[in-house]
């Protein structure tokens, strides 16, 4: 998400990583430029840093290979909501669908109390009831959708992530919200990072 109109040099290293990651070198040189970000030129050295043929480097940079999917990239973050890096979205899939509805959208460096904050929202809202059906729709089995009980949970079958009206279900709502109890141990450790971040 090169942010242009603040820094002069920030779509040029959007293309460093781009190209450093073509050889496998990601993270390394996202990293290098992130420690040196008052000194991006020459741009070659970071390459020769992080272990690239400056050569092959120069040669990409120069090109613009890149250039259209970073364009790409930064405009399907925008669509998202996302205006800068970090951005964070929050959202489930669809119902019978693997597209997914954002629900969220946390902007910048945030501590872990937001991201607690706007799950445990999330959750308050997937545990608010369901409008009532519309007439002349199949009729729920009483109890239905809650079940009670090691013998009910055994017996009922197995269900999406979502139900029809597009909530989350008992059994998700349950795993996100340990999820969100136990994650704060979780953040003190070193996270394993990606091979290559969307919209960075």
């Amino acid at each position: 998400m090169p942010l242009e109109s603040i820094h002069k040099f920030a779509f040029k290293a959007a293309q460093a990583t781009e190209c450093a990651a073509a050889e496998g070198k990601y993270w390394e040189m996202h990293d290098r430029l992130f420690a040196n970000q008052q000194a991006f030129e020459p741009w070659n050295a970071h390459a020769e840093a992080v272990g690239i043929d400056t050569a092959k480097f120069e040669s990409c940079l120069a090109g613009g290979k890149y250039d259209a999917e970073i364009r790409r990239q930064a405009a399907e973050a925008g669509k998202a909501g996302v205006t800068g890096t970090p951005g964070f979205l929050i959202g489930r899939t669809e119902p019978n669908s693997n597209k997914m509805k954002i629900l969220a959208v946390l902007k910048g460096a945030r501590p872990f109390a937001d991201f607690k904050a706007e799950l445990d929202r999330q959750l308050a809202d997937a545990d608010k009831p369901a409008p009532a059906a519309a007439a002349g729709g199949p009729a729920a089995a009483p109890g239905a959708g809650t079940p009670s009980g090691a013998a009910a949970a055994a017996a009922a079958p197995a269900r999406p992530a979502t139900a029809a009206d597009g909530k989350l279900d008992q059994t998700t709502r349950a795993s996100l919200a340990a999820y969100v109890q136990t994650v704060a141990q979780a953040s003190r450790a070193t996270p394993s990072r990606p091979s290559r971040p969307s919209w960075w």
